[in-house]
């Protein structure tokens, strides 16, 4: 019995071995410089900005402002560290500026 279940053992594993494991296909999502990234957005419409630079991580709404707010997609030229975040303000349904 011990022999027998050894073997169905040995075999599972050698099996499992044999399967194909899934890849994260996804790629990182781009860093952009600060002078790049407004040059994407600002003035755009908020489907623009989306074709631009993808999704917003987050969204809110103000009284008289929408924004859309990117986590780690900027660079700082002057320090060279990724800002956490960067938060486009839009008015009137365009990109106004953004806030790093």
């Amino acid at each position: 019995m011990f022999v027998k279940r050894t073997l169905w053992l040995l075999a599972a594993l050698c099996l499992a071995g044999c399967s194909r494991q899934a890849t994260d296909t996804t790629q990182p999502e781009k860093v952009f410089s600060r002078e790049e990234f407004d040059a994407l957005v600002v003035g755009k419409s908020e489907e623009e900005v989306i074709r631009a630079v993808g999704t917003p991580h987050k969204t809110s709404d103000g009284p008289d402002y929408r924004f859309f707010s990117y986590f780690k997609r900027t660079r700082d030229g002057v320090t060279d560290k990724v800002d956490a975040d960067a938060t486009i303000i839009f008015q009137d349904g365009k990109a106004e500026r953004v806030s790093y």
